[in-house]
């Protein structure tokens, strides 16, 4: 099922489980379509909301990959990164 990710209510799992999850807001990479001067982010208490984009949050950094890149290794963590093939 898709929905758009500020109309997400159950997110115990998730947040529980996001390696971002510092105890901050943070930004999403994802625009708020009703207003195109929103920006989805997430609360501390890991729900999904949307707000200004002048409001002072965390950014992390994040890539988008192609479907022709394959993880082949790692875990994904600082001293287990994942491994990238074409």
């Amino acid at each position: 099922m898709n929905r758009e990710l500020n109309t997400w209510s159950d997110y115990t799992e998730c947040y529980q489980n996001d390696w971002l999850n510092k105890g901050n807001n943070y930004w999403t990479i994802t625009d708020y379509t009703t207003f195109n001067y929103m920006k989805v982010y997430i609360l501390k208490s890991g729900r999904v909301s949307y707000n200004s984009q002048s409001s002072n949050y965390n950014v992390y950094p994040s890539v988008y990959l192609k479907s022709n890149i394959k993880i082949s290794g790692g875990t994904g963590s600082s001293s287990d990164p994942y491994l990238l093939e074409i």
